[in-house]
């Protein structure tokens, strides 16, 4: 890519799982950067292609999404699995349409939020 001036692969993949490596100044690594699995003696990293109408797809699509967020579900699930854990889970902050000072300054000269009820 010349604006990113790295090199860059775009394919269409059917679902499935796909092992790959890196070869780095001619020695073949996987990358901290991606999920691995051991093969025997060696690491690879792996690539899960799901199906696009799969259960599991739509859920990564939405939380993905730039307003992704749990579902209330979702969100009680993760604490009774934290709680069983032994650890209390934060409670979660109250969101809203506004934006502090503070906030902002922390952010730079603008902050964009969005808020949906539901």
């Amino acid at each position: 890519n010349p604006v990113t001036h790295r090199l860059e692969v775009t394919r269409q993949l059917l679902p499935g799982s796909y092992p790959f490596k890196f070869i780095l100044d001619g020695t073949w690594c996987a990358s901290p950067d991606h999920s691995t699995y051991q093969d025997g003696n060696n690491v690879n990293n792996i690539l899960t292609v799901l199906p696009s109408d799969s259960a599991e797809a739509m859920v990564t699509a939405r939380l993905l999404s730039p307003t992704g967020d749990l579902l209330d579900e979702e969100r009680k699930q993760v604490a009774s699995l934290v709680a069983e854990l032994g650890e209390a889970p934060p409670e979660p902050e109250a969101k809203s349409d506004e934006y502090t000072e503070e906030m902002q300054a922390r952010m730079g000269t603008t902050l964009t939020y969005r808020h949906e009820d539901g």
